[in-house]
């Protein structure tokens, strides 16, 4: 039977077994979205007319606005109409401002398409950097996970008491 000082270590093993767990899963996800940037710097370019430009307010865990466009283009003969953030600021009013300076509606710009499914489209280009970026940080939580869920509970050996 075990003591409560040695169920309050296997009981501190598992808790970080769970915690390995979680950092495997968040590496996967994190890989996921590696992959789907490094999907993303492939797509191409073409011409766009904004038809809408929003700011949204930020949330409660939020700090910053952020700028959305909707806009139209065509591929292929097709017409799309997309909507994607544009950029995030702190200060509303710079973002107001870039409205009005640029995306009226009307104005011109260039969006990036994905081209085996032209629907898919963002005003932001993806970086390899930053997908590379992704993969390594996949690779540390992963690996610390790994080594999180490898940790075993190792009763410490008793004494033997001695006959005389």
């Amino acid at each position: 039977m075990l003591n409560f000082k040695e169920r309050a270590e296997k009981k501190k093993i598992l808790s970080k077994q769970f915690l390995g767990g979680f950092l495997i899963i968040l590496s996967l996800g994190i890989v996921f979205t590696a992959i789907q940037m490094f999907r993303e710097t492939a797509w191409q370019q073409t011409a766009a007319t904004v038809s809408k430009a929003t700011i949204e307010e930020p949330s409660d865990s939020e700090k910053n606005y952020r700028l959305f466009l909707t806009y139209s283009y065509q591929i292929a003969g097709k017409r799309y109409t997309a909507r994607s953030c544009k950029s995030q600021s702190a200060d509303k009013a710079h973002l107001e401002a870039e409205i009005k300076d640029l995306y009226q509606p009307g104005a011109q710009l260039n969006v990036y398409f994905d081209p085996s499914e032209p629907e898919n489209s963002s005003v932001n280009k993806s970086s390899s950097p930053l997908a590379l970026a992704y993969l390594v940080l996949a690779g540390l939580a992963g690996s610390r996970g790994i080594r999180l869920i490898k940790l075993k509970y190792k009763p410490k050996d008793e004494i033997p008491p001695e006959d005389y």
